[in-house]
């Protein structure tokens, strides 16, 4: 753990601060030891200068009259500060952090009652001076505890609603979506109420603990317990009014293109995808000793509850991702996940799990957007998303998706989890049974008139039900002020809508059998057919034709159950000709469509209408098919249409995510088609792509902003050597890559992903693939190369450097760069104030792994003051109003040394050319 040892508050100047490594973790007890070593130096009767600090030379005693004060009768901040100095007390502050992290104050010893004296003094100055939850919730269980009043309700009330918390003043500090609400507003809302003070709220009786010198709890002590628990009853009757009105006012608005915090400052959000594993029921993966015989037979009786970790462990994980500098969740859930049972049936204990994840994010201040996740449909076609149950209201068999190659599955497709071809899986999209579900699903209506379901017509059974379930979903959110919004559905797929030759392949990527559109279909009817099957060799993709064609013969096994004809030869598409082969029928049947316009749209209205009939300021974040491997045009969408729209699409460097190699010089723009060769090239492709995909957000969606909802890089990169070897570096670089061109144009995104249950054989547990940024093998090899004798906090992070750069939050005026150049750890922003000028300040993150001897903060005007956190730190900038531009700069103490690998960049390029210029022509010539 990096330790502050001073900063300075500068005007108009530089400001500097040291670091120095302490605490790379050994065992709880020695930590403990150590930490309480450190807290006695502080109480010891001496002065102690603090480096680079004026004005805070500590006196005599002074701490140790600010610890009796705090044991004995709790002082406010502002008096624990001018007892011992602001350098004092931050320190003092993460100290006590730091103990009760590690549990120092859970002793079993006999003198319990002196330790939990201790610990609730150490819980209050853990939040008196630290904007986190995650230590001002304990100290308000310790504070009720004492009161003689139930935790249980009163937390309730904490998160639900916002009006009860022991002292309002320092509820505000806490920085989560409900406490920003302004004092007079939450009293307008109680006393709507019935509740005519808000001093009523909280029980100050007898808590030596108590402000007893702010007005709130003054007020409060003259209550008597009763009186104060039936305040805390009468308010609770009113709670689910009142959590609607909350969520009027969250915590990031649209204003201007912009993500808008309620200070009017402009946020550009940092996020990520919770989480892989969660496409999977809990205590299931892809793994080799996965018992799957009940991959069938159990599909109604599987529960997610448990994912993306359990909620014991949501401490754990959530504050490691606030350290890495995370302020947004995409939050990973799925349809089967809602309604796995049956049509209607919907699985309340996973919403209320859900809920209690989402309400212990909140204590870190992390906002969240729902994603109903899916790929290729469902588990069952391949991927993840829908319940079994749609695929077989049609009619459709899963059991023989194999033989017929209606589907491609890892539990099906008889090899150990650990052979299965890597990246094969979006395959599937152009296979019978995801190509079907998806169009019937967004154009059954016009496609498959003749199918209904309980005499429902099949577009509008399925669309219901999906809707409905994420209706349930929102319900059981209500009142979560940090929840932002919900995604309309994971990168959703046209299926055959818009295909113009059925006897071709669909879709632009082939690996392993790919039958034709029409093969598909009388496979499913178990027609023997001749397929091609491709290989990934270079020869294959210079001929662009497959490596082989093999009979693939089903031996009259159909897709289909029994007394159920294909929907696709029902509807007149394709039929058999005079000697029994198939044939197409009506070759444009599928072409000549406007999928975004005439079939997303329509759909993601309803979307909108549903979600914001319980959440009515919610965004909607949009997704299309994925640019890179579609070409369907971007609808054009109205604010009338989807009311506070964002434009969710998602972005990968393609060539690094399909061959699981970095080449920083080389890639292929899938924009013209062709390859590019060079550092500077393969930037500028980069840049180009993602300013086309931000542009459908200001032109195709008047003006709405922009978050990539899906970015990062594989993991098990250059033959997953980094397991071994313990180097990222490789994986540096490239997540480097990746979020330098974000920044390039200033665009908010979401990484995929956090898996918690993460295996280096493994990876996310889905389909072998492995984009965490976290993982438990990771952790254990950084302990193991470490001589098995020292933990750090950061050990499960993979190249936590590319990741954890330093950013700008929350921006005080129109950001003009925000940018991290990692080769010289120099963070600079730029902006301008404009007309509508914010009164609170610019904040920035600052991760330590990136200065180990400490950073310099530069600035062009104002003055700016340092918040110390665990392993990083806050940054506030408050800029001179009379200046238009501004400029902020961190930068090491000690200068870097510059990465010496571009040195050798001709030659890379060089042999690049030789060996993939030929290949990729032709691709691109294909394509």
């Amino acid at each position: 753990m990096m330790q502050l040892l001073a900063s300075r508050s500068v005007r108009s100047g530089i400001s500097e601060v040291y670091l120095t490594e302490s605490l790379n973790s050994t065992t709880e007890f020695r930590i403990c030891a150590e930490i309480h070593q450190e807290i006695q130096k502080l109480l010891i009767n001496q002065e102690q200068e603090w480096e680079g600090v004026t004005g805070n030379t500590l006196a005599p005693n002074d701490c140790k009259q600010l610890i009796e004060a705090d044991v004995t009768k709790a002082r406010s901040d502002d008096d624990q500060k001018s007892l011992c100095g602001n350098s004092c007390y931050a320190s003092l502050n993460a100290k006590y952090k730091i103990m009760l992290d590690n549990s120092c104050f859970d002793s079993d010893d006999a003198d319990k009652k002196a330790n939990g004296q201790l610990r609730a003094a150490a819980y209050q100055i853990a939040c008196q001076a630290n904007a986190d939850g995650k230590y001002c919730m304990p100290m308000l269980d310790e504070l009720v505890k004492k009161a003689g009043v139930s935790f249980s309700l009163c937390d309730d009330i904490v998160s639900e609603l916002g009006c009860c918390f022991q002292s309002y003043r320092q509820y505000l500090q806490l920085g989560t979506p409900a406490s920003v609400i302004a004092v007079n507003e939450a009293q307008t809302e109680c006393s709507a109420k019935g509740v005519q003070d808000l001093n009523q709220l909280c029980p100050c009786v007898n808590n030596q603990h108590a402000f007893v010198d702010t007005p709130f709890c003054s007020h409060a002590s003259k209550m008597s317990p009763v009186l104060a628990i039936v305040a805390l009853i009468i308010i609770s009757f009113f709670v689910d009014t009142c959590m609607t009105n909350t969520q009027e006012k969250t915590a990031i608005s649209i204003v201007d293109g912009h993500f808008v915090d309620q200070f009017g400052r402009i946020a550009l959000l940092r996020g990520v995808n919770l989480g892989g594993s969660s496409k999977l029921p809990y205590g299931y993966g892809h793994t080799d000793d996965q018992n799957m015989s009940d991959f069938f037979d159990g599909a109604t009786h599987v529960s997610f509850v448990g994912r993306p970790f359990p909620l014991k462990e949501a401490d754990l994980h959530l504050s490691r991702l606030q350290r890495w500098g995370f302020t947004l969740l995409r939050f990973v859930v799925t349809w089967e996940a809602i309604e796995h049972a049956g049509p209607g049936q919907i699985d309340h204990e996973y919403l209320q799990y859900l809920r209690a994840v989402i309400e212990k994010a909140a204590d870190y201040n992390m906002l969240v957007y729902i994603d109903p996740h899916q790929d290729v449909w469902s588990r069952w076609t391949g991927g993840d998303g829908a319940p079994m149950w749609t695929l077989e209201c049609i009619g459709f068999e899963p059991r023989n998706f194999e033989v017929t190659k209606a589907a491609l599955c890892l539990e099906t497709c008889g090899l150990p989890a650990s052979q299965f071809p890597k990246m094969i899986w979006p395959t599937n999209y152009g296979k019978l049974a995801c190509a079907t579900m998806f169009t019937l699903f967004w154009a059954g209506r016009k496609y498959a008139p003749k199918c209904f379901v309980d005499g429902v017509q099949i577009q509008e059974y399925l669309q219901s039900h999906y809707l409905s379930s994420m209706a349930a979903l929102a319900q059981a959110l209500k009142g979560l002020t940090n929840i932002v919004g919900f995604g309309t559905m994971n990168e959703p797929s046209c299926g055959f809508i818009g295909v113009t030759d059925l006897e071709k392949p669909v879709g632009l990527f082939q690996n392993g059998y790919a039958p034709t559109a029409l093969q598909g279909m009388a496979l499913g009817e178990g027609i023997a057919q001749d397929v091609g099957f491709w290989n990934s060799s270079v020869w294959t993709l210079i001929r662009g034709k497959p490596s082989r064609v093999d009979t693939v013969d089903p031996h009259g096994l159909r897709a289909w159950k029994d007394g159920f004809e294909c929907v696709w030869k029902n509807a007149g598409v394709w039929g058999l000709d005079a000697e029994g082969k198939p044939e197409v029928l009506q070759p444009d049947y599928f072409s000549n469509a406007d999928f975004g316009r005439d079939f997303f749209l329509p759909f993601a209205r309803k979307f909108a209408l549903e979600m914001q009939l319980i959440f009515p300021k919610a965004m909607i974040f949009v997704e299309m098919p994925p640019v890179d491997s579609s070409d369907v045009e971007f609808p054009k969408i109205l604010s009338d249409d989807i009311p506070n729209a964002v434009n969710a699409m998602h972005w990968y460097d393609a060539v690094t995510l399909l061959t699981l190699t970095w080449r920083s010089y080389f890639t292929v723009d899938y924009q013209i088609g062709i390859p590019a060769f060079g550092n500077e090239a393969v930037r500028r492709v980069h840049h180009r792509q993602l300013a086309h995909v931000a542009s459908f957000g200001r032109t195709k969606m008047e003006n709405a902003p922009t978050l990539i909802g899906e970015t990062g890089i594989p993991y098990n990169l250059c033959d997953a050597r980094a397991y071994i070897s313990g180097d990222f570096s490789v994986q540096v670089d490239a997540m480097d890559n990746t979020i330098s061109n974000l920044e390039s144009q200033l665009l908010s995104y979401a990484l995929w992903n956090y898996t918690t249950d993460n295996s280096h054989e493994f990876g996310d547990l889905w389909n072998l693939e492995d984009l965490s940024i976290s993982s438990p093998d990771s952790e254990m090899l950084a302990i193991r190369l470490a001589g098995g004798h020292t933990r750090r906090l950061d050990d499960s992070a993979r190249g936590l450097k590319g990741f954890a750069r330093p950013h700008a939050r929350k921006i005080s005026g129109l950001p003009l760069k925000s940018a991290f150049t990692m080769s010289k750890a120099e963070y600079i922003l730029e902006y301008e104030t404009t007309k509508v000028e914010s009164s609170a300040p610019t904040e920035i993150y600052v991760p330590y792994v990136h200065y180990p001897g400490g950073y310099r903060v530069t600035t062009s005007d104002g003055h700016c003051t340092i918040e110390k956190h665990e392993n990083y730190d806050i940054i506030t900038y408050a800029h001179d109003s009379k200046v238009h531009k501004h400029h902020v700069l961190v930068s090491p103490r000690v200068p870097i040394r510059g990465d010496q690998r571009g040195a050798y960049a001709p030659l890379y390029i060089a042999i690049a050319a030789i060996a993939l210029i030929v290949p990729v022509f032709t691709l691109c010539k294909r394509r």
